[in-house]
């Protein structure tokens, strides 16, 4: 796994990526043609405005790279994931915070085919 860090991959991947959406986060997948023996890109967009908090914000990234680092074998190669947190998160505990993620991460990995 490796992560997306440049805003021009992020951007083609917003734009062009299937978008599947849960409770929490939505998830964008982008296939490139020619890279299906590399790895799986992940990036995230965790914003202020869903999580205030920085210590927040960075529990959030730990937990979804953790969840693909976990998942490694399982993924489709040559997908380009970006991994965005749409929902504010203020109210809820990092308990809640992690099963939602991870529930809604499970369920739309399978919905968006990036499950082999």
């Amino acid at each position: 796994m490796k992560h997306i860090r440049k805003s021009k991959d992020f951007a083609r991947v917003l734009q062009n990526g299937k978008k599947t959406r849960g409770k929490m986060v939505s998830l964008y997948c982008l296939t490139d043609k020619g890279d299906e023996d590399k790895e799986i890109y992940v990036g995230l967009i965790v914003s202020k405005r869903c999580a205030p908090k920085a210590v927040t914000r960075n529990h959030i990234r730990r937990l979804i790279y953790a969840f693909f680092r976990e998942e490694n074998g399982a993924w489709a190669r040559g997908i380009k994931t970006v991994v965005k947190l749409e929902k504010d998160v203020r109210d809820e505990t990092r308990k809640e915070i992690s099963l939602i993620i991870r529930g809604d991460l499970t369920i739309l990995s399978k919905k968006a085919g990036i499950v082999e």
